[in-house]
């Protein structure tokens, strides 16, 4: 998943998850194959844990796009002696051992790693690792030397080497992923405990590796044990380890964000775990916290960041203020123990919360969720409950999720565990329940009996069974009363015709002549609903001619003499919207399935179908001969054709009709609706009770007319929700149902071997065993939505007003929505109303307009010009935009200023822009720039400073907007665009230009969005990375950004959003006697590690007002070069000094970095493309020869993983997904060149080149190392190919380019270094290179951000000559591989 979600668990032990990017629930329905029930979940951002119903451990890992991949290594060491050369026997005994880790401790051989579980599993056997801090080892059997150990390393042997050694490296990988995989705990078990309650947090502690969790449980003699070592790359961790609570005996336990502990023991008591930090991951002690009040006993609490929720014994809420989680290193007691407790209203049975505070419940009377509304950073108690109405999703449940499901509508306390098979006749719980139905969708199986000539029919053989998906119901809520009595199976004789009251289901049998056995109808428990289901039952039909459902023509006509056995199998519903057809028979002359097109019924079985389709339509008191004649309903015609050509029996409408001859005291058997007294009796059928009539299998009444009079009172068929499940009942077989799996077979459907014939069916539909199919159960909803537990800590809510499922519903006296509509008819009327009073408005002033001369508007403002020159600085100025009306006309943007006294001004036209973006200046908000081609060659733009934000952004928007004839701002991006990105995040793009266009005259159009990185192609298909690394592409719409008010300028844009990190650094220096101490009057006290100074870290500002905070400040523990324990960082001083971690005695200053969140929402035509997290991608350089051709796209991941995305094309730019390439090292930047030739640089900073990458082989074969730069040595940090040409970057900010590369020698022979200060380079299919450069490049005194073009690039210098302005600063990234060069001069 890899969303936000809120987990919870019925009381059933099922588990379902609802995104906050959803608006419906959804089971884990793959994890109910081995038939795991939960009564306690934990849920995280990457999974759960949680307590089976057998007192196992469970860990649930989500799947995602990079797998957890873990490295063993291990190294062989080696020394020389004299004759005899290097061997492990030669080893000193003060040397360590043969096999070692990298520091020489401990013994590891390579045959002592084994897997940690049965979770993880090898990937290939041990490999020699030839690569040493990113250079290639020159021995062939990767040996590196060394005087003696520990070192240092040497790549190569010299005179004096006694000693080497050679790492090996093997992969294991985590396989039980979407899945409970059990944690091993045979400890505890071997002490006589098992855990009744665990809880989750601590993923947000600093100094932890990735993916670190605090797992936290209780044994049920009230211990408290801990998992340690939860990783990413252990999420299953190493053991169990006990502290000790004081023979204080825990019943609840809850684990905040950053890894603080709260538990509540036996006797209603609140313990606080503390001494909780980066160093003490566990704590050291236990402190208590007094009682709300002297009756108060506590049961229950959820932990927050900053908050506390708790219920008392008797469901009473109570919540604890001062609580602060992000303040573990300050050692403050108040802020781990809190303040004070608050009482508030309502009455819970469980309670949650979320990592930034919001509160979820279940109801103490209803059972249903609640959300606490109103919680603010400033408020944590909210201000009142919220009940939530959460709806199912059932289009991704598959049979696969049978057993759970149906094991629902029974009570596992029914069933002893020993228990494997039920008998045919189910127990009905005798209470009165009331409760609501979900949609249900019955399901038909015809039972076939094959008779081969002279063979005597096998007892239970042959028999093959099929499900149709007919008909769905919609929600109704019903009482179900059921009597006693009606639990124990009846006899057929005391139920007259009717048969007796047995499993549910009812089957009619057909013998050779078509007429129907009676012995073989058997009903139970059925019940009609309300005859307005009708209506909606006729919608569905719709629903699977549309595709939706089963095709009406999926099967071919059985033979006649055949027996067969209509049923009403339960609530089913089909897998996947497919049918699937089993059988055992492989001679039948007839096929179920019709070999040249499996989705098409024959005409035979589809009147077949429609004739019971008919009868389950038709409406009380109704004829089949006033139905439409339609492919959903069957008319008389067809139904009389039936009866003539023998293929049917009329008689089989006689075990399919109503009867009236139910004594009175089986009608208590069945459920009432609460609409059955609203129905008028001459509606109701003969029986008198139209929720209660049954199948008769009248013998007696063969012809065609009492066949339709009888099928007319046809009732709506469905179960009891303890008696819903599937199963095929004949009279020859009993029915068996296991605990485990909850569906009903019969015992007679064994394999027949010898039987030399199929249907005509997929083999992945067939079933070994058995013959009949699963189906999922949809049946009433008292025990699947009755809920039991919630985990809030993976369900992260930034705004409630953007999650569909938290937003208030009125709901109508039925429960359902009120949706106000208005008729066609009505609305016309008013249309039309609307239209009469505006022209009554209009026709007397339509001469007007001719009157006044409109050829243009103006717009005025008063804001700030920055004039450059000697006196430069910022000026008070009227602007003054005039845009002209007519097509063709120019526009004219004026700035009236005074300079040392005198009245002067700045005319500019419109046509004569480039580009007009606003500036990424910290301290300058509100300034935009203006571009013209004069402006772009010295770098002087047109600086304006609004009053506000908001003023600027509308500027922009209407400078831009005056030019949208000129820019072609009102259509898609064309193919062959360059595409940029400024240092705020903006987006830019050049369109291709018609003819030959200077570099200074090349307009820059803005595109909505907020973004860092964009990769695009020759064929169109772009995509980009935010600062958060969301994946986007491009949706082919135009607009958004500063164009979302102007709906002419926008189309098909999206919602967008985008996280960015502000980071502010905390100075002190050190004063004799006081120590360390804020820098005074000396230094600010915060500053942003430039020139940016604050005396606060609050008063940080935001990049934007578009930007809102997201969370608090807290310490960097990952800042680079190290920190101690309170984060900070030493040096000698401030300016000439690097920042170490440990303490110097000359060392007087130190520093740590605080960061904080910060949240964008915009609008733009992009499209997120799953949530795999992405640090870099490229798209192939070259031009795919058809649209449908697939493209190579490599990408890598946050964690160094590389992915390779499979199946985009020009029709499909966001492909399917992705797939992982094996690695034996970490990536930092991909790139797909020409002819496919894939280039990567490693995070130890070295260049590699893949081999075989083709577009039916896009993953490639195998990896050749690239040596480093030899004339620095320094690691790559960028790398960009072209067609033929490949350019790097390295971290010094110099910028490479690869010599000789060819067919031949696609890898180049050596590195020939251009130029320095470069930040990104670019280059396209026809080696035209463009970079953004930093600060001072070139001689230039140029600002950070200025876009150059390589110009001279030719077959005889690949190279170039030199370099060319094109637009800046405040440039953070461009993309030139989707253009093509037309001009080639542009380049001389």
């Amino acid at each position: 998943m890899g969303d936000s979600c809120l987990w919870l668990a019925n009381t059933n032990g099922n588990v379902f998850t609802i995104s906050t990017r959803q608006q419906c629930l959804r089971q884990l329905v793959k994890t109910y194959r081995d038939g795991v029930k939960l009564k306690c979940i934990a849920a995280h951002c990457n999974g759960a844990w949680g307590i089976g119903h057998d007192h196992n451990v469970y860990v649930f890992v989500q799947s995602s796009d990079v797998p957890i991949r873990v490295q063993e290594t291990t190294y062989e060491n080696q020394r020389w002696a004299p004759l005899r050369g290097f061997h492990r026997s030669h080893l000193l005994p003060t040397d360590r051992g043969g096999w070692s880790d990298d520091v020489g401790d401990g013994d590891q051989p390579r045959e002592c790693f084994q897997l940690p579980s049965e979770h993880w599993e090898w990937e290939g056997d041990w490999t020699i690792d030839n690569n040493f801090q990113g250079e290639v080892i020159p021995d062939p059997e990767g040996w590196m030397y060394a005087t003696n150990f520990p070192g240092p390393w040497l790549l190569q042997s010299k005179w004096k080497s006694c000693v080497r050694r050679r790492k090996w490296i093997r992969f294991r990988r985590y396989t039980s992923t979407d899945v409970w995989a059990l944690v091993s705990d045979t400890a505890v078990k071997d002490s006589g405990e098992c855990f009744i309650q665990i809880a989750v947090g601590g993923f947000d502690m600093p100094k932890q590796p990735p993916g670190h969790l605090s797992v936290w449980a209780i044994s049920i003699t009230g211990d408290i044990y801990v998992r340690t070592n939860v990783t990413r790359d252990c999420p299953e961790g190493e053991d169990w380890q006990r502290l000790n609570t004081d023979t204080l005996g825990a019943v609840d336990i809850s684990v905040g964000p950053t890894g603080q502990v709260w538990t509540v023991t036996w006797d209603g008591l609140a313990i606080v775990r503390l001494g909780i930090n980066s160093e003490h991951v566990y704590g050291t002690d236990w402190v208590t916290v007094s009682y709300p009040d002297k009756d108060t006993r506590l049961m229950q609490l959820a932990l927050g960041l900053n908050s506390l929720w708790v219920l008392s014994r008797e469901g009473k809420v109570w919540f604890r203020k001062g609580i602060s989680g992000g303040d573990l290193s300050s050692g403050n007691l108040s802020s781990v123990t809190g303040t004070v407790w608050i009482e508030m209203v309502g009455e819970m049975s469980y309670i949650t919360i979320t990592p930034n505070d919001h509160v979820f419940a279940i109801g103490m009377d209803d059972q249903e969720v609640y959300y606490r509304a109103g919680v603010t950073n400033s408020d944590l108690g909210g201000k009142s409950w919220q009940k939530l109405q959460l709806q199912e999703d059932i289009r991704g449940i598959s049979t696969g999720s049978t057993s759970s499901c149906m094991s629902e509508m029974r009570n596992d306390s029914d069933l002893d565990e020993s228990d494997c098979c039920c008998s045919d006749s189910v127990s009905v719980n005798s209470e009165v329940r009331s409760t609501p139905i979900c949609d249900v969708v019955p399901v038909f199986s015809v039972v076939k009996s094959e008779m081969d000539g002279n063979e005597q029919p096998m007892q239970h053989g042959g028999i093959k069974t099929f499900s149709l998906p007919v008909l769905s119901a919609v929600s109704k809520e019903c009482d179900f009363q059921v009597s006693p009595s009606e639990k124990n199976k009846g006899d057929i004789s005391s139920v007259g015709t009717c048969g007796d009251i047995t499993d549910g289901n009812f089957h009619v049998t057909l013998n050779n002549t078509g007429d129907i056995n009676p012995g073989d109808a058997k009903v139970d428990s059925v019940m009609q609903t309300d005859d307005k289901i009708g209506n909606i039952l006729k919608q569905s039909d719709d629903l699977f001619q549309d595709g939706e459902g089963v095709d009406n023509h999926c099967l071919s006509t059985p033979d006649v003499n055949e027996s067969y056995e209509v049923k009403n199998e339960s609530l089913t519903l089909p897998d996947n919207d497919k049918l699937k057809l089993t059988t055992k028979d492989r001679s039948t002359s007839q096929s179920l399935v019709n070999d040249s097109d499996s989705n098409m019924w024959s005409p035979r079985s589809s009147e077949i179908f429609n004739f019971v389709t008919d009868l389950l339509n038709s409406e009380p008191n109704e004829t089949n001969h006033d139905a439409p004649d339609s492919s959903d309903r069957m008319c008389p015609d067809k139904i009389q054709k039936i009866t003539n050509s023998g293929k049917c029996s009329t008689s089989l409408t006689q075990g399919i009709q109503c009867s009236n001859n139910i004594p009175n005291n089986k009608m208590a058997a069945t459920h009432r609706t609460p609409y059955s007294d609203a129905i008028p009796n001459d509606k109701k059928p003969n029986s008198g009770n139209p929720w209660t009539d049954v199948i008769s299998n009248d013998k007696k009444t063969t012809s065609s007319s009492s066949h339709d009079n009888q099928a007319a009172s046809i009732g709506w068929v469905s179960l009891l929700p303890s008696e819903a499940y599937t199963g095929t009942i004949t009279d020859n077989c009993e029915t068996s149902m296991s605990k485990n799996q909850s569906s009903c077979r019969p015992k007679s459907l064994q394999s027949n071997e010898g039987r030399d014939g199929t249907a005509a069916v997929p083999e992945e539909t067939l079933m070994s065993d058995h013959s009949v199919v699963e189906m999922f159960v949809l049946t009433p909803a008292m025990p699947r939505y009755c809920w039991m537990q919630l985990s809030g800590l993976a369900c992260t809510i930034n705004n409630p007003t953007k999650v569909y499922w938290l937003q208030p519903r009125k709901e109508s006296e039925s429960g359902k929505d009120l949706k106000s509509k208005i008729s066609v008819a009505i609305r016309q009327q008013i249309l039309k109303l609307l239209q009469e009073r505006n022209l009554k408005e209009t026709e007397n002033f339509q001469y007007y307009e001719s009157a006044i001369d409109k050829s243009s508007w103006v717009k005025k403002a008063s804001m700030q010009w920055f004039h450059f020159g000697r006196h430069a600085g910022w000026l008070p100025c009227t602007v003054e935009l005039e845009v002209a009306l007519k097509e063709g006309d120019t526009g004219l943007l004026t700035v009236h200023y005074k300079h040392r006294r005198k009245e002067m001004d700045v005319q500019i036209l419109i046509q004569d822009i480039v580009c007009v973006y606003r500036v990424s200046t910290a301290n300058q908000s509100t300034v935009f720039a203006v571009h013209t081609a004069d402006t772009v060659k010295i770098i002087r733009p047109y600086l304006l400073s609004p009053s506000s934000e908001v003023e600027a952004n509308d500027w922009v928007s209407v400078i831009c907007g005056a030019n949208a004839s000129l820019w072609n701002l009102r259509s898609a991006i064309p193919v062959g665009s360059v595409w940029s990105t400024t240092l705020r995040g903006d987006t830019y793009i050049h369109r291709p230009p018609t003819c030959h266009v200077k570099a200074n005259e090349m307009c820059w159009i803005p595109v909505g969005g907020h973004l860092e990185y964009i990769e695009t192609s020759p064929c169109g298909v772009t995509w980009a990375l935010g600062y958060n690394h969301t994946v986007w592409f491009y949706s082919g719409g135009y607009g958004g950004g500063v164009f979302k008010e102007q709906s002419g300028v926008s189309k098909d844009v999206h919602l967008q959003t985008d996280v960015r990190m502000m980071s502010v650094f905390e100075n002190q220096r050190w004063y004799p006697l006081v120590g360390y101490f804020g820098c005074g009057l000396l230094r600010e006290t915060y500053n942003d590690g430039a020139r940016h100074r604050e005396q606060n870290k609050e008063d940080v500002k935001l990049p934007s007002s578009l930007w809102q905070w997201d969370g608090d400040w807290c310490i960097d523990y990952n800042a680079q070069g190290g920190v101690d324990n309170e984060g900070w960082q030493y040096a000698v001083n401030f300016r000439q000094s690097a920042f170490h971690v440990r303490k110097g005695l000359t060392d007087r200053a130190r520093r740590r970095r605080w960061v904080r969140k910060c949240k964008l929402e915009t609008l733009g035509p992009w499209l997120q493309v799953g949530q795999t997290k992405l640090s870099d991608i490229s798209i192939q350089v070259d031009q795919p020869s058809s649209p449908s051709d697939p493209l190579v796209v490599w990408a890598v991941g946050t964690r160094g993983n590389l992915l390779c995305r499979i199946g985009i094309t020009r029709e499909k730019p966001q492909g399917e997904s992705w797939v992982h390439i094996p690695t034996d090292h970490l990536f930092h930047t991909v790139s797909v060149g020409g002819a496919y030739r894939v280039w990567a640089v490693a995070k130890d900073g070295s260049a590699w080149y893949r081999t075989g990458v083709s577009p039916n082989n896009p993953q490639g074969s195998n990896w050749l190392q690239v040596v480093f730069p030899p004339e620095t040595g320094a690691a790559l940090s960028r790398i960009s190919a072209g067609g033929t040409a490949v350019w790097v970057v390295d971290r010094n900010g110099a910028l490479w380019y690869r010599k000789d590369i060819t067919a031949t020698f696609p890898e180049g022979t050596s590195w020939v270094q251009i130029c320095d200060k470069v930040l990104d380079v670019s280059v396209g299919l026809s080696n035209q290179v463009w970079i953004v450069a930093n600060a001072n490049f070139s001689r230039n005194k140029y600002s950070r951000g200025v876009v150059y073009r390589r110009v001279g690039i030719s077959e005889h210098s690949p190279a170039g000559t030199s370099w060319e302005i094109i637009i800046g600063s405040g440039w953070n990234h461009v993309s030139v591989r989707g253009q093509i060069e037309k001009y080639k001069s542009d380049m001389l």
